[in-house]
C-alpha cells in the first residue's frame, strides 16, 4: 500500500517549485488540479526536503517536544489574568520583581474587569487600569481585552440581541506558544526572585509573551467560509471550491 501511494505521488502528486501553481492559475490542463500553490509551498521554508514517501521514515520522535500551557486569551486579559487564586498575575508579579512596582493595599482591592460581570464600578474597577506596573500597562493596552472594557464603559451593559463582544474568544498568544514551547526548556518548579514567588503557570505566561512579536514563515491559505450564514461550496467530489479552503493549513 506504502509503494502505491508513493507511486502516486512521484507520478502525478507534490511536486518541486517547477510545477507549483500559483493562486488563482487554471490548472485544469497542467496536471493535478489541487496541488501546492505559492502559498503552500513548503520550499518557502529554509531547508531541504525530501519529497519520496519511500525514502522517509515510517516512525520517529521529536528531539525536543512541546511543551502545553494556556494561550492565555484576549478576552481573559492575557498575562494580566490572575490565573491563580488571589495572586497577582504573571505580569503583575513581573512589575514587582523588575520594575519596582509597589502596589498597595489599595489596589490589591481593585477588581479587574471580568465580561460575565461587566457593569462599571459596580462589577469591576477602571481605577485598577490606571495603577499598574509598566509591562501590566503595556498588557493592558496592546494584548489585553480594552476593547471589551471600553465597550462596557460606553454602554454600561454587556452586549444585547445581535450584539458580540469586541473581542473574540479564540483570541490569544498561541502564536507565541509554538516557538517558546519549542525553543525553551519547559518550567518545572516555582522560583523566587526578589521575594517574588513565580510559579510555573507565570513562567510559562512570561516565556510566551517574549516570543509575541517573534517573526514566522506562513504556509497555507485560511478558510474564512463557513461561518456564521456562509457554507463552503463543494463540487461533485466533496472537495471545497475555495482554494484556501483545501489547503495544505489543517485549520482551514
Amino acid at each position: 500500500m506504502v509503494a502505491l501511494i508513493a507511486a502516486l505521488l512521484l507520478v502525478g502528486g507534490c511536486t518541486t517549485t517547477d510545477a507549483v501553481a500559483l493562486k488563482g492559475e487554471d490548472t485544469s490542463d497542467a496536471g493535478k488540479e489541487d496541488r501546492w500553490n505559492r502559498a503552500n509551498n513548503p520550499e518557502r521554508f529554509d531547508g531541504e526536503f525530501n519529497y519520496h514517501m519511500l525514502d522517509l521514515p515510517q516512525s520517529g520522535q521529536a528531539e525536543r517536544e512541546a511543551w502545553p500551557s494556556s494561550y492565555w486569551p484576549t478576552y481573559e486579559n492575557a498575562i494580566l489574568e490572575r490565573w491563580n487564586g488571589d495572586e497577582l498575575s504573571p505580569a503583575e508579579k513581573y512589575d514587582v520583581a523588575f520594575n519596582g512596582w509597589a502596589p498597595d493595599d489599595t489596589f490589591l482591592a481593585l477588581r479587574p474587569f471580568d465580561r460575565y460581570s461587566p457593569i462599571p464600578n459596580d462589577d469591576w474597577d477602571p481605577a485598577y487600569y490606571d495603577q499598574l506596573g509598566p509591562l501590566g500597562t503595556h498588557v493592558a493596552r496592546n494584548m489585553g481585552n480594552a476593547s471589551d472594557r471600553q465597550f462596557a464603559i460606553d454602554n454600561n451593559r454587556a452586549p444585547e440581541g445581535d450584539e458580540e463582544w469586541p473581542v473574540e474568544t479564540w483570541w490569544g498568544i498561541c502564536h507565541a506558544w509554538v516557538p517558546a514551547a519549542l525553543l525553551e526548556d519547559r518550567p518545572l518548579r516555582a522560583v523566587e526572585y526578589n521575594g517574588v514567588t513565580f510559579e510555573v503557570g507565570d513562567i510559562e505566561a512570561l516565556l510566551i509573551a517574549t516570543y509575541n512579536r517573534s517573526s514566522a514563515d506562513m504556509i497555507g491559505g485560511r478558510c474564512n467560509i463557513g461561518n456564521g450564514d456562509t457554507t463552503v461550496e463543494r463540487d461533485d467530489q466533496g472537495h471545497a471550491v475555495d482554494i484556501d479552503c483545501r489547503d495544505s493549513n489543517p485549520g482551514a
